[in-house]
């Protein structure tokens, strides 16, 4: 990827990608989670994605599945939060592994039983 421009999508939602109204990212404050995101992916991989971006609206007639197909035909990376089916997979789609898990686990705090010192233990 180094020395190449990436052409990115992303749907229209202010907390991943945050634009100002002359359709300029908001660089002078919060840019959203994925130009964040890619700034530092692409300084480490040596690519731009500035260049290239375009923002999604949710078009009546289309399902979220047409809409990610049409992204990823036009665009190198269609940045967004979209769940690994079927449909998706068998019309092109591809995910990168372990990108989207929904598994839950609990984390809890082991138990350990610390010795006490019970002097009337024997006696009592």
């Amino acid at each position: 990827l180094i020395g190449l421009d990436i052409s990115l999508i992303i749907r229209d939602y202010p907390l991943f990608f945050n634009i100002n109204e002359n359709g300029t990212i908001n660089d002078g404050g919060y840019p959203g989670l994925i130009p964040r995101l890619l700034d530092d992916v692409a300084g480490r991989g040596g690519f731009r994605w500035r260049n290239s971006w375009g923002m999604m609206k949710h078009p009546a007639p289309k399902s979220w599945t047409e809409m990610l197909v049409w992204g990823v035909e036009h665009y190198d990376i269609c940045a967004e939060r979209w769940n690994n089916e079927e449909e998706r997979m068998r019309a092109g789609v591809s995910f990168p592994k372990g990108f989207n898990d929904n598994t839950r686990i609990m984390v809890t705090r082991a138990r350990v039983e610390e010795p006490t010192m019970d002097f009337a233990g024997p006696y009592s």
